[in-house]
């Protein structure tokens, strides 16, 4: 049993609560968004939402997601700045397999361990798809905060992009929607929080 006095809870609706237990910090999800079975490449259709809007058919993997994004975000750029968005793809990467996992079935978690078992690079992303990626985003955005501003901005700067493009495409559905709007908002007022950007001076 989890104590009261062990939750933190942001201000907004949609935000996430932060539970430590055993110095190990776990992230469960506010109103509608509880532990399910999530969409996987071998299963299109969640076992979670069977009473809401379903696609008919399936959403490109977390992989796929990230690396056309990315790559789109990149084109044109150099410099400096194409290190800094290659460097929160790889850091976000990274956070979908440490959590990604967290949101998985008894079922999906063995067959995760036989893709790693068989050396699979980045399995998660390559197992679940948009739903999950939604939980994968507020984890990241609220427990992998970039100590450098300008590092923390450019972090925020392109989830909430993500968030669009989810929505743009139409990969997520139901009840998602309106978590994706929801968390959209709360990565903004993120952004919006930071000191002002200062002007340079000529």
């Amino acid at each position: 049993m989890i104590s009261r006095a062990d939750q933190e809870d942001t201000p907004s609706r949609g935000a996430v609560r932060l539970i430590r237990v055993r110095e190990v910090i776990a992230l469960e999800v506010l109103p509608n968004r509880g532990r399910r079975r999530f969409s996987t490449a071998g299963d299109p259709l969640s076992e979670g939402r069977a009473t809401l809007p379903r696609m008919t058919t399936p959403t490109p993997t977390i992989d796929s997601i990230l690396s056309a994004f990315f790559r789109e975000r990149r084109k044109g750029v150099s410099g400096p700045r194409h290190g800094d968005i290659t460097r929160v793809e790889t850091s976000l990467r990274d956070f979908a397999e440490f959590f990604g996992p967290s949101r998985l079935c008894a079922h999906h978690q063995s067959v995760l361990g036989r893709e790693r078992r068989a050396g699979r690079r980045n399995p998660v992303a390559h197992l679940l798809r948009a739903d999950a990626l939604l939980d994968i985003l507020a984890a990241f955005v609220a427990l992998s905060v970039p100590v450098e501003e300008q590092r923390r901005r450019l972090q925020l700067q392109l989830v909430a992009a993500l968030l669009s493009s989810l929505l743009e495409r139409r990969l997520v559905d139901g009840a998602d929607v309106a978590y994706l709007f929801q968390l959209r908002r709360q990565v903004r007022r993120m952004e919006a929080g930071l000191p002002a950007r200062r002007e340079t001076q000529p």
